[in-house]
């Protein structure tokens, strides 16, 4: 069903506000969703791997496209007619119930990061940001540890974890002294991802009670 099409890196895919309503199954490689702020610039709101299905929304509403796709790195996928894709749904329910699964969840996804997003410190937000993507994208590397899959520039991980370009560089150098991360160039690699894991429990982050032999404030001090 559909086109197989391949995309160099950078190419878009899809543009938002656009009217097209075609949808584009990806078979290998990475790509991001981005959506424009008010202020300008965008913000990256997801990244998305083989398997995954893009601009089904258009394809099932005729509304405009609500994000823009672009590949990261080469990708390749299957572009299909929206009336098309619409027919194999009507005749394989199954997959159409599979479909709204997958739609509901990046919805519970969507809620879920729109609640924690700002919440906490950003050493936090950071690790539970790259946890997230190590768990879905990562692959072993060569050095030890897991790499992730796609190329991703540090500005886009802090739009991901919510966090300023600032806060991400401290969270980074810490994760980093601690031996849990290493970066490069759009690179990260979690060389522990179970200290990550820690990290990115909001429990390892709170603060501890001050102790029952502390002295209150202004309270004298013993002879």
């Amino acid at each position: 069903m559909g086109t197989r099409v391949s995309f160099p890196p950078n190419t878009l895919l899809m543009v938002e506000g656009a009217g097209d309503t075609r949808v584009i199954l990806l078979l290998s490689g990475f790509v991001t969703v981005r959506r424009s702020l008010a202020e300008g610039g965008e913000a990256l709101l997801a990244v998305r791997g083989p398997g995954d299905v893009l601009g089904e929304l258009a394809a099932l509403d005729g509304e405009p496209r609500s994000a823009t796709v672009r590949s990261a790195g080469k990708a390749v996928g299957r572009m299909i007619r929206a009336d098309t894709f619409r027919g194999f749904l009507r005749e394989r329910p199954e997959v159409a119930e599979t479909l709204q699964r997958v739609v509901t969840g990046r919805l519970r996804d969507a809620v879920r990061d729109r609640v924690e997003t700002g919440v906490g410190p950003a050493r936090l937000r950071l690790a539970r940001t790259l946890h997230s993507l190590i768990l879905a994208h990562g692959v072993r590397d060569a050095r030890g540890g897991l790499r992730l899959a796609f190329p991703l520039a540090q500005r886009d991980m802090a739009a991901l974890a919510g966090i300023s370009d600032a806060g991400l560089q401290r969270a980074v150098r810490v994760l980093r002294e601690e031996g849990v991360v290493s970066t490069g160039y759009r690179e990260w690699v979690v060389h522990d991802p179970e200290r990550l894991r820690a990290a990115a429990d909001p429990a390892s982050h709170r603060c501890r009670p001050p102790s029952a032999t502390a002295r209150p404030p202004g309270a004298p001090r013993s002879r």
